[in-house]
């Protein structure tokens, strides 16, 4: 990847953002997201990664679409939002920023659905399995009125988690048929 500056990225990527194709938000947020994962002299004079990460937080509650491809691009470990914890924890301990809550944040206050984007994963995706393992996590996203995202992370792994079994219980609750029958069947397949 050519070497740039961070001035660059904010006239060329930044304003792509807030682009109103989202095929376009995507393409500057992942582009954004590969040079801070190439950061070994790749991307002079760039903010602190926590800086990027707000402005791509606020960016994403505003229209879906940002995150998703940011950390596509961020990600060169092939984690998804594990990522933030295996190639950037020391930044991000440096700032006190907890990936965790960054992603809750994000799908507590963003809006509708992501658009199927090419080239660029869904942060929809990165969320179901960075919160697998984790029923408190998954708690969380039925409380906010994800129970598809949540069904989706609670049903990922091909074991029993401790704990889990109560957030599926919880999940075959659901006026969403589609959501209960899921969770039923895979409380039968896993929890016999």
């Amino acid at each position: 990847m050519e070497e740039k500056d961070w001035n660059y990225c904010f006239r060329n990527l930044v304003p792509l953002l807030d682009h109103q194709n989202y095929l376009k938000r995507a393409e500057g947020a992942k582009k954004l997201g590969q040079y801070y994962c190439n950061l070994s002299g790749s991307l002079r004079n760039a903010p602190p990664l926590v800086d990027s990460l707000n402005l791509i937080a606020e960016k994403e509650v505003v229209q879906r679409g940002v995150a998703g491809a940011f950390v596509n691009g961020l990600d060169k470990s092939c984690l998804g939002l594990g990522c933030l914890h295996a190639d950037y924890k020391n930044d991000l301990e440096k700032y006190k920023f907890d990936p965790r809550v960054w992603v809750l944040d994000i799908l507590r206050h963003s809006k509708g659905e992501e658009l199927y984007t090419p080239n660029a994963q869904s942060f929809d995706f990165y969320v179901h399995e960075y919160f697998d393992s984790n029923p408190e996590a998954i708690n969380e996203l039925i409380d906010m009125g994800r129970e598809e995202l949540a069904l989706d992370a609670a049903t990922e792994p091909d074991t029993k988690v401790p704990n889990m079994q109560v957030v599926l219980k919880r999940l075959v609750k659901s006026k969403n048929n589609f959501v209960a029958e899921s969770a039923k069947e895979y409380l039968k397949r896993i929890y016999k």
